[in-house]
Formats: structure tokens, C-alpha cells, sequence
């Protein structure tokens, strides 16, 4: 009689069997190969005024964290997440033998949240094989393993549900998404993929979802692993560009050939880009042949390039296609200066929905946006603080302006303006009414 497998069933003898590790329908000898190179983490942090005045109704001092780790090097040397230790005053790491090991925080880079430790006294530690995550697709078996609500050596399993995920967590978002359950303790754990190769860092989870986990991929990682292993820091390679996704709106009242890159919304001044040629307007293509799809993948592929290094950019201007070479310089660290502005109440602009005034500070570039109708055309595109910089490719230097050109576009289709939001330019598409 033929025995029909449910779909977990038959995930797990395809994983399995693919791996060439399980028998049957068991990943137990999987699972035994990879648990000796997991470890769990217990991070201990001064506690916040908060906590402290909490304490009165029991709360402890010190507050300890839990996390998850995998060792990268026998000499004991281990991955985790970012925000699993930074700020802690104490990290001990138990491996899966039971040992505990205090642990010295080589680095951590919060852009990428990842972070290496050093294990005292440790050595000849079972270590992983990392694997290629860009060769990752949606719907391969993944397993997920950790320290979950402090539950040590557990194993879950899925797929990637998803590739290239941008979630707001930082600068260099480009996550795996999976259906592996990830939760609190998991984080810093390892992502393994069919052969027992590490592909992702779980990192992150959605609070109301439902099977939804987000991890690092691998390749991601790498280069600010090995530059926190060689000096304990970060340096990125920059090219002094703003950028956003290229959209079939944006890409029409541009007059963008292609349906995809990299919109350049702002360069900086005296920047290596400035410098080069890029300007406003441009749509990034490709990175030394590197395919530019879309916004997200161009600031990982800048940060990987060492500063000092030339870098060939493809791009269209116009509808025409172009090439610059950029000699990349090192990331600078961000600034405290925010923007100066003195808001007051302009004239209501009935067609656009927004009241403007004029700006004080940087130069007085730009109106202000002071105000947005909830029920206006701008309504979820501009916000009060905002400075519109160009509309229709012109520059705005008073309301008058404003007024004067959104009156001449009147009601003719979308238009296209060009604002500053915080330190950010970029690109909006407002249909006026």
C-alpha cells in the first residue's frame, strides 16, 4: 500500500536527503553534526534608571540578555548579533557540551549587527563552514538553531520564504526571511542550509507575525567579520550619493529607458561621486558589472569596496547611457548637525496640500513644508519638515516659487519633486489636484 507523507514529513526526507545526513525521515544525524558548533550566549548589562527604580518592586540591578552564537574559528572565536552584547559588562558563552566560557568582545558593528567574540581558554572547538548565501533561493530548507527564551540547543526548520527583505532595521537592510521559527534568544543564531553550511544570522522576528524570522545572509557579514577580526572596527567605502528605488512612475516623468537601478536623489558636495560626474537624476546601473536591481544593493556592494579604491559605475542620464570611474573614500562618520529650520504657518496651497514658508539655515536652499492637508494630494508624501528643493527640475528658493510652478503644471498628470527629509533627498511623484 502507498503511504502518502504529509508535507512536513516529506520536507524533512528532502532536506535530509539532500544533505545526505538523515535516515529515513529523522535530521538527527544532521542536527548532531551542527549542535557542538552552536553555543548560547548570556550578556549582563547595567540596568537603566528605569529598571533601577523598578527594582523597588523586584526587578534586579544588573539585567542579564540571552543569545545565540556559532563558533567560526577552533581557537574560539564566535559570531553573534550586535545587540546581543553591546553595552554588556559581562559575556559568558555555554557551548553545547555544557562548558562555560567567559568571552572578550573583539567588535561589534551595529549597521550589520553582527559582532565577533573570543573565547578564554578555549581551544580545538568544533567550528561551522560557511556557505554562499547569494546562491540561496526562496524555497530552499533551512534550519534554525539557538537559544530561544533560554532554551538551549533547540533546532526548528523551514524555508526561505523570501530574498532581499528591507525592514528599516539599518543602512545595509538586505535580509533572508524564513519560516523557521525565530524568537527572542535565537538572535545571533545560526542559519543552516541543506548541506550544514551557515547562510544566515538569525537576527530579528515580527512581533505580531506569524512564522516570519529575518537573518543576515552570510555573505553580507563577511566583510565586517573580517574586519572586526583584523582591528575590532569597520571601515566602509563611500561614494557620497543619495539613493532610492527606481519606481515605473518615477523612472516615466524621468524618462528613464530602464525599469530598474539606482535613482540618485542627492550627492553630496566635494563627494567622490560629485567629483566624478554623478549627478541628480541619474539611475545607477551597475557597480563594476555588478547588476544594480534596485537601491538596497548599492550601498552593500560601496561599503564592501576597501577606500582608495577605483570603482566603475554604469549609469543612464537622460536616456543616455554613461560611465564615470569613482575612487571610493572611507565612510565618514555621521554627523550631529540636523537641519535648521524655523517652521511657521504659510499660505495653504489648495492643488498641492501643503503650506510652505520659507527656510532659515543651510543656506537658506529649499521651503520649508510646515504643514500637510490629511486629505491632499501630498497626504503620505510629505510631511511637515520636509523641504522641497525642485519641482518639475526646478529649484524652489520662496512659496512664490511653489505656488508659481504648481499652478503652471495645474492638473496635467503627476509632478515631479524633488525634497529633503532629514539628511535624505530623494524623489516624489504628487498628483496635483
Amino acid at each position: 500500500m502507498n503511504r502518502i507523507m504529509s508535507p512536513t514529513i516529506a520536507a524533512i526526507v528532502l532536506i535530509g536527503a539532500m544533505a545526505g545526513q538523515a535516515t529515513g525521515d529523522s535530521l538527527a544525524p544532521l542536527v548532531e553534526r551542527l549542535r557542538p558548533q552552536v553555543v548560547s550566549i548570556r550578556a549582563t548589562r547595567p540596568s537603566t534608571p528605569a529598571q533601577k527604580a523598578a527594582g523597588i518592586l523586584g526587578t534586579p540591578g544588573p539585567v542579564q540578555g540571552l543569545g545565540s552564537g556559532f563558533i567560526v574559528d577552533p581557537s574560539g572565536l564566535v559570531v553573534t548579533s550586535a545587540h546581543v552584547v553591546v553595552g554588556a559588562t559581562d559575556v559568558k558563552v555555554v557551548v553545547a557540551q555544557g562548558r562555560t566560557y567567559r568571552a572578550r568582545v573583539v567588535g561589534a558593528d551595529e549597521k550589520t549587527d553582527v559582532a565577533l567574540l573570543a573565547l578564554e581558554g578555549a581551544r580545538a572547538l568544533p567550528s561551522v563552514t560557511l556557505g554562499d548565501s547569494d546562491r540561496v533561493r526562496v524555497g530552499d530548507f533551512v534550519l534554525a538553531m539557538g537559544n530561544p527564551f533560554g532554551l538551549g540547543n533547540s533546532v526548528t526548520v523551514g524555508i526561505v520564504s523570501a530574498k532581499g527583505r528591507v525592514i528599516g532595521a539599518g543602512p545595509y537592510d538586505d535580509f533572508l526571511q524564513t519560516d523557521a521559527p525565530i524568537n527572542p534568544g535565537n538572535s545571533g543564531g545560526p542559519l543552516f542550509n541543506e548541506a550544514g553550511e551557515v547562510v544566515g544570522i538569525s537576527t530579528a522576528m515580527v512581533q505580531n507575525g506569524q512564522g516570519i524570522g529575518f537573518a543576515v545572509p552570510v555573505n553580507a557579514a563577511r566583510h565586517a567579520l573580517a574586519e572586526l577580526r583584523k582591528k575590532g572596527r569597520v571601515d566602509r567605502g563611500w561614494i557620497g550619493v543619495g539613493i532610492q528605488d527606481l519606481t515605473p512612475e518615477l523612472a516615466d516623468l524621468l524618462g528613464a529607458r530602464q525599469g530598474h537601478g539606482a535613482l540618485v536623489a542627492q550627492v553630496d558636495p566635494k563627494g567622490p561621486a560629485e567629483r566624478s560626474g554623478v549627478q541628480v537624476g541619474d539611475v545607477i546601473l551597475a557597480l563594476d558589472g555588478k547588476d544594480i536591481d534596485g537601491a538596497s544593493r548599492l550601498p552593500l556592494l560601496v561599503a564592501e569596496t576597501p577606500p582608495g579604491r577605483d570603482i566603475r559605475i554604469s549609469l543612464e542620464r537622460k536616456g543616455r547611457s554613461h560611465a564615470v570611474r569613482v575612487r571610493v573614500e572611507k565612510l565618514p562618520e555621521p554627523s550631529p548637525k540636523g537641519e535648521v529650520a524655523t517652521p511657521r504657518q504659510g499660505p495653504r496651497k489648495p492643488t498641492l496640500g501643503v503650506g510652505v514658508a520659507p527656510r532659515s539655515g543651510d543656506g537658506d536652499a529649499g521651503v520649508l513644508v510646515t504643514d500637510v492637508d490629511p486629505a491632499g494630494a501630498s497626504a503620505g508624501l510629505l510631511f511637515p519638515g520636509d523641504v522641497i528643493l525642485e519641482i518639475a527640475k526646478t529649484k524652489v528658493a520662496s512659496p512664490r516659487d511653489v505656488a508659481a510652478l504648481v499652478e503652471r503644471h495645474g492638473s496635467r498628470g503627476p509632478l515631479l519633486m524633488r525634497i529633503k527629509r532629514g539628511a535624505t533627498a530623494l524623489f516624489v511623484a504628487v498628483e496635483v489636484r
